[in-house]
């Protein structure tokens, strides 16, 4: 029996679709409050870091693993039980061939300055960590266990958050970022752990029985790399601001960049989950099956609950940031507050840019996406050159608006008919 040939009633589906929401919404919950946690016991240079370590871990998972899933989730789809450890084996032994020159990559950012070698080694660690827990968790939710998936996310993002807070509010000692990070280190660790037990089930003694295809691992390189492309562009146009910030201004003017954009970050975060998760697959469905009526009427539904979504929670974040304010309690954040207004309006632009992304993504034009994305990218480094070092976080705050707001012109534009 092939892995798509299992059925699931459909009570359920629905029960796994519910418990999944639900727990992806705590991930997400847990993951916009941390960096408020953060901006209330550490210091405002350390929160600096932090945001370049996130968004530096962003790039990093890209290039670590050359999104070799692109391929891979599509594979495990359509093959048998039996089939199953021998990709997994062999996509395994594709990482430890790239993982060397990924870490040795990955130090660059320490021999720019950009980030203090003291951070190297957890850094390192987290990236491979952080790779192999987020692969884990796809194979799960490609398998058909969406609610295994999940969960194992909620360990890797959401679990830590809390203990880490508990630690930062009674320990005056552990209040620094090295112990955050180590405290995010065993996250990740449980959460491998705990979705490397969830595989056992699958028949690993047929790998006896069967060599390494490199052909297959030669086939998916070629097939993975157009998007390797599009998605270290895409994650380029989300961590510019924060490099080009700690180039012209410093960690400290990173720090408080990253408190606000964090608002930006959960209206996606929250538009995409709601949203794009369960609209992009109806969207893709009906152009497949050329229910060109439903598709056209799915992307004008898709195209105002996006604008209607990210404005509303523009608003909520508008009001919400007064006492998030007054509970970190720290005059830097405050007197930078009017960057928040134009970060507000790069969430809304980038929330409408999914829209034409949608539709290129729904008709399988993947050199529009790919290079749009570039595109924009190679535009945006001048910008946040020219902005950042005229007007520091709010040229940053600027530059970024003005990033999505070229994005989402130039992929209108291509998916224009």
């Amino acid at each position: 029996m092939a892995a798509a040939d299992i059925v699931i009633s459909p009570s359920i589906m629905a029960r796994q679709g519910a418990s999944n929401s639900l727990i992806q919404l705590a991930t997400l919950l847990s993951k916009s409050l941390l960096l408020f946690i953060l901006a209330r016991y550490l210091s405002v240079a350390e929160v600096g870091l932090f945001g370049l370590v996130v968004v530096t871990l962003g790039l990093g998972i890209h290039l670590l693993g050359l999104d070799f899933y692109a391929f891979t989730t599509r594979e495990l789809i359509g093959a048998e039980r039996a089939q199953l450890p021998v990709m997994l084996r062999d996509q395994a032994v594709f990482h430890l061939l790239t993982y060397p020159p990924g870490l040795l990559l990955a130090v660059l950012p320490f021999i720019a300055g950009t980030l203090p070698w003291s951070l190297l080694g957890p850094f390192l660690a987290l990236l491979l960590v952080e790779h192999l827990g987020q692969e884990v968790q796809r194979v799960l939710v490609t398998l058909g266990r969406p609610v295994q998936g999940a969960f194992v996310l909620f360990v890797r993002g959401g679990v830590w958050v809390w203990v880490a807070a508990l630690v930062l509010l009674s320990s005056g000692d552990g209040r620094d970022l090295a112990t955050v990070l180590r405290i995010w280190l065993g996250g990740s660790l449980a959460a491998l752990t705990l979705g490397l037990a969830l595989l056992r089930d699958l028949p690993w003694g047929q790998l006896r029985q069967e060599r390494i295809d490199w052909r297959w691992i030669r086939r998916g390189l070629g097939i993975a790399s157009p998007f390797l492309l599009a998605s270290l562009s895409y994650r380029g146009l989300l961590a510019i601001d924060r490099y080009t910030l700690a180039h012209f201004a410093g960690v400290e003017a990173v720090g408080v960049y990253s408190f606000y954009a964090n608002v930006r970050n959960a209206i996606l975060s929250f538009t995409e989950m709601g949203i794009l998760f369960v609209y992009r697959p109806r969207v893709v469905a009906a152009f497949q099956t050329n229910d060109l009526e439903r598709y056209r009427s799915l992307l004008r539904e898709m195209g105002r609950l996006l604008i209607a979504s990210s404005a509303i929670l523009a608003l909520l974040a508008a009001a919400a940031v007064f006492p998030l304010l007054d509970f970190v309690g720290k005059a830097e954040y405050r007197e930078h507050l009017p960057i928040l207004w134009p970060i507000l309006l790069s969430a809304l632009l980038a929330s409408a840019a999914e829209l034409p992304h949608t539709v290129l993504y729904a008709e399988r034009r993947d050199r529009a996406l790919i290079m749009t994305t570039v595109l924009v990218l190679m535009a945006a480094v001048p910008v946040h050159i020219l902005l950042v070092g005229a007007w520091g976080i709010f040229g940053a705050a600027t530059a970024s608006a003005a990033s999505f707001a070229l994005l989402g012109s130039v992929k209108y534009a291509a998916a224009r008919p």
